[in-house]
């Protein structure tokens, strides 16, 4: 069967080179000077009669037959390395594989779900058993390769030592309809980049997720009075620190609060207050808060997945807890989306 697909994500692209052949080679390779192709092989040394060797082993040349490219033929590109975004993965690769192994229970089941929407959305053909996938041949034609690359490659869960894992195997490699799977430097490329393009993807999915999460924590913020570590009363919202200071500032502008000076680092919001109409109270449905016009202090304390809201005057003294009831339902209500 012959089938060629592109691959595409947020940072890999997959680009059909025309006329730009002699600038990825030069970018493969090293410049000029070859000369050490045409050097003499070594023999053995003649010791003139008498004469008494004296060997230092530090600058032995060490035996055996080296088995890799020379000359033009050397790619002189860093290694392509697998992109560390996933936490809770730790990352093996080697000769042609890439396994990833989860810390977390289900992870797997996640990734490789998304490695199956990945295929599909790229138009990949690929056969398909409970847990494994083989890919047809599969184009990637990067700005530094002067033609286009095609692979197979192989996708399998794993299991070992009650850890979970997915192995990403390149098969088979291909480059002007020679075969490459042999060239070690090649091969680990492609194979990084096929680990690459599905935790590129998974962890925009995962970005993705966090971020409907956090915009769904901002339209409903729950608020109740509650207790701090002393045992005083405090309000507490129900979202992150970072969602309820991104939000109260806007919000308490409803209430004629106007912000005049933050500090996040302090979690301080200063603001000038002046009593506001009965419209605006009766347009939230609420009862006016029991506070005076004047100048008070919002005390935002980071809880985790909660946030504490605290208020102090002008002198820098505790509102009363009164006070502190009274802002619940009108912060309910402000904070609602």
């Amino acid at each position: 069967m012959k089938f060629s697909c592109q691959l595409v994500s947020s940072t890999l692209a997959v680009l059909v080179l025309s006329a730009c052949s002699n600038n990825a080679v030069e970018r493969k390779q090293a410049e000029d000077d070859y000369a050490y192709l045409d050097t003499t092989a070594l023999h053995a040394w003649n010791y003139p009669k008498n004469a008494t060797p004296e060997v230092y082993p530090q600058y032995a040349i060490p035996s055996g037959q080296y088995h890799g490219e020379t000359g033009e033929a050397v790619d002189i590109r860093p290694p392509q390395e697998i992109l560390e975004l996933l936490s809770g993965v730790r990352i093996q690769q080697k000769n042609k594989t890439a396994e990833l192994w989860m810390v977390k229970r289900g992870l797997a089941d996640k990734l490789w779900s998304q490695i199956i929407s990945f295929l599909d959305s790229s138009g990949a053909r690929y056969s398909r058993q409970s847990h494994v996938i083989q890919t047809d041949w599969v184009s990637w034609s990067p700005k530094d390769e002067p033609s286009p690359v095609i692979g197979r490659y192989q996708f399998e869960k794993l299991a070992k030592a009650n850890q979970e894992g997915i192995q990403i195997r390149l098969l088979d490699l291909k480059q002007n309809r020679k075969s490459q799977i042999n060239n070690v430097s090649l091969a680990n490329r492609y194979t990084a980049e096929m680990a690459n393009a599905v935790v590129i993807r998974y962890d925009a999915k995962a970005r993705s997720d966090e971020a409907t999460r956090i915009q769904n924590q901002m339209n409903n913020i729950n608020i109740q009075m509650g207790t701090d570590r002393s045992g005083l009363p405090v309000i507490i919202a129900r979202a992150p620190f970072n969602v309820t200071w991104q939000r109260l500032p806007v919000s308490l502008m409803k209430i004629d609060m106007m912000s005049q000076d933050k500090a996040e680092s302090q979690g301080t919001i200063k603001v000038e207050y002046k009593t506001p109409d009965n419209d605006v109270w009766s347009s939230l449905g609420v009862k006016p808060v029991d506070l005076k016009s004047g100048t008070y202090t919002f005390l935002l304390g980071d809880l985790g997945n909660r946030t504490s809201i605290n208020i102090t005057d002008s002198k820098g003294k505790p509102v009363t807890e009164s006070a502190l009831n009274s802002f619940v339902p009108v912060l309910s209500k402000l904070l609602e989306k």
